[in-house]
């Protein structure tokens, strides 16, 4: 995870900072200004201490991403999810972790019966519609469920 990668070398900046701090602070008389400066010098690196561990505790208790499989791996539906996704975050500034990316992809898959061209053509809906929301788009002319009683869709071609 490059988080990682960039706070171990944030860390490792710190200790630097410190030891070089430490050296100087050997320089600064003890006594009348240089105390003050001294102080003021080890209240402020208490709290970059303070807030890099707290940083640090948010980084280390973070949740790792799963890895998203998509139900078809051709360009075309890569790029229509891609798509998708980039129209969730500027329209509703909404970013899919990979839960919520994983969890999308099987209701998309489910409400289109497994046909890609249809959970295309869904993907494609929920943004002309506008809606941050997933559901079932009726893409024939089919209104009523196996019972006979209508169903609460919206019908939309299939190209």
């Amino acid at each position: 995870m490059k988080i990682d990668k960039e706070w171990s070398a944030h860390v490792d900046a710190l200790e630097e900072a410190r030891r070089r701090l430490e050296e100087a602070l050997t320089l600064v008389p003890d006594a009348g200004t240089g105390r003050k400066c001294r102080q003021a010098v080890e209240r402020s690196w208490k709290k970059v201490v303070e807030t890099s561990d707290a940083i640090e505790e948010l980084i280390g208790s973070s949740v790792q991403p799963l890895p998203v499989e998509f139900p078809w791996q051709d360009a075309e539906f890569r790029q229509a999810w891609q798509t998708y996704k980039e129209y969730l975050e500027e329209q509703h500034h909404i970013v899919m972790e990979s839960r919520m990316e994983i969890a999308r992809l099987k209701l998309i898959r489910q409400f289109a019966k497994n046909q890609r061209a249809a959970a295309i053509a869904a993907i494609e809906f929920y943004m002309a519609l506008g809606t941050p929301n997933v559901f079932e788009v009726n893409t024939n002319d089919e209104k009523q469920d196996d019972n006979g009683n209508k169903k609460n869709v919206i019908t939309i071609p299939i190209s």
